[in-house]
């Protein structure tokens, strides 16, 4: 976990710890992590609303969670992190179904790779 990550969950924490105070026992999961406003699970239409408010009026405003989480993977791929790790991250059954999602990706890297390659061998040459 980086020190950016760590900070939000912190502050996520600290939100959680007042609301636990505020509702007294009918604070509903005290497992959770991202509660709702009183403290029970966030459905669906929950998250991709608050999604929504949250990029009204940027250049995001089209964003969805699936896109969010097809937009991580893609930034995951081109930062070089291993197919396997990433299959995990995002609970794939197998690498399989991460390659295939993400061969587009993964097709220019090839060409990324086979371009380094000819410019390291023509350096060599030269």
């Amino acid at each position: 976990m980086n020190s950016t990550v760590e900070k939000c969950l912190k502050n996520q924490q600290a939100y959680v710890e007042q609301l636990k105070i505020a509702l007294l026992n009918k604070y509903a999961h005290t497992e959770m992590v991202f509660p709702s406003g009183l403290g029970n699970y966030r459905d669906r239409n929950s998250v991709y609303h608050s999604l929504k408010r949250m990029a009204k009026g940027t250049d995001f405003e089209d964003m969805t969670l699936h896109k969010l989480r097809h937009c991580n993977a893609t930034l995951l791929l081109n930062s070089r992190v291993d197919l396997k790790v990433i299959s995990e991250h995002l609970g794939h059954c197998d690498i399989g179904v991460t390659a295939n999602i993400y061969a587009d990706v993964l097709q220019k890297q090839k060409i990324r790779l086979a371009d380094t390659i000819d410019a390291k061998l023509s350096d060599e040459l030269n």
